[in-house]
């Protein structure tokens, strides 16, 4: 959902807003010494969404939050834990 609003809103394009695909981090971070401890993902309405997006996704986010895989595909707050490598 992040990187459609990154390429629909005004302000993300404005601001150059990124967002990262979770996979990705974790691989980053692994290259530089630590493991994931845990990690959650939540939150189908982005930051800064507009009004309109925002009632629809604030909508369909109960049906989608508690499905892992929807979960994870669709919500753009990803929550991790990392741990330095001992």
């Amino acid at each position: 959902m992040m990187k459609v609003i990154e390429n629909f809103s005004s302000y993300h394009r404005q601001h150059d807003e990124k967002s990262y695909w979770p996979p990705a981090l974790n691989r980053w971070f692994r290259g530089c010494g630590y493991s994931v401890v845990e990690q959650r993902f939540f939150g189908l309405v982005p930051y800064f969404c507009p009004t309109t997006a925002a009632k629809v996704l604030n909508a369909v986010e109960p049906l989608i939050e508690p499905v892992p895989l929807f979960r994870q595909i669709a919500c753009g707050t990803n929550l991790v834990l990392y741990r330095r490598a001992a």
